[in-house]
C-alpha cells in the first residue's frame, strides 16, 4: 500500500485527523494528527490546554496548512527556525517549534511526503528539557513508535535539502545568503 493510500485509509477511519486551513485559505500543505496527538490537543488535562498552548500549536499547524513561510533547519543547532531536523538525522523525526508564549511547545512529526505531515505528539519544552534528556529520546523513540503503528513497513519521507520536504515558501536557515 502506498503512503496516499494509508492516509486516506486512516483518515476514512479516523485514525488520522487531517488540519484544515481557517475559513478562507486554501490547503497548500498538508498535516495529519495521529490519535495520540489528538489526545494531547482535545484532552483538557494535558499540558497543552492545562498551560492554555492549544490555540498557538493550532495556529501553528493551520499557517503549516496553508503554506505560509517556514524557516527550517536539517541540522545544527543555530536558532531561528520553525521546523528542525532531530539527530539523529537518519530517524527523520522533526520538531515543530512553537516558541511564542513564553511555555514553548515541540511538536513531533515525520514527512509522509514533501509538504505532507504526520504529527505523532506534542509537550511543553520544559516538561521535555534539554535534547539528551531522558524525556527527549522517549518523545522522540514514540514519534518513531507511532509512525510504524499507522505506517507498518514504510519509511518516512527523506531529502537531501530542505526543499526535498518543504517545495515553496521556505528558507533554509543554514544556507548562506
Amino acid at each position: 500500500m502506498s503512503i496516499v493510500q494509508y492516509l486516506k485509509t486512516h483518515e476514512d477511519t479516523g485514525a488520522l485527523r487531517r488540519v484544515w486551513p481557517p475559513k478562507g485559505h486554501a490547503a497548500k500543505r498538508g498535516a495529519f494528527l495521529t490519535a495520540l496527538a489528538q489526545r494531547a490537543v482535545d484532552d483538557g488535562n494535558s499540558a497543552i490546554n492545562v498551560l492554555g498552548l492549544r490555540p498557538y500549536v493550532q495556529v501553528a499547524l493551520e499557517r503549516w496548512v496553508i503554506g505560509a513561510p517556514m524557516r527550517v533547519r536539517l541540522s545544527g543547532t543555530k536558532p531561528g527556525a520553525s521546523l528542525a531536523r532531530l539527530d539523529p538525522a537518519e530517524g527523520e523525526i522533526w520538531e515543530f517549534r512553537i516558541t511564542e508564549p513564553v511555555n514553548q511547545v515541540r511538536v513531533f512529526f515525520r514527512f509522509a511526503r514533501p509538504d505532507f505531515i504526520i504529527v505523532t505528539g506534542m509537550n511543553t519544552k520544559r516538561l521535555l528539557g534539554g535534547k539528551t534528556s531522558n524525556e527527549w529520546r522517549n518523545a522522540m523513540a514514540q514519534c518513531a513508535a507511532e509512525w510504524d503503528k499507522y505506517f507498518t513497513g514504510l519509511e518516512p519521507h527523506s531529502g537531501e535539502t530542505v526543499h526535498d520536504y518543504v517545495t515553496a515558501n521556505v528558507r533554509d536557515i543554514n544556507a548562506r545568503a
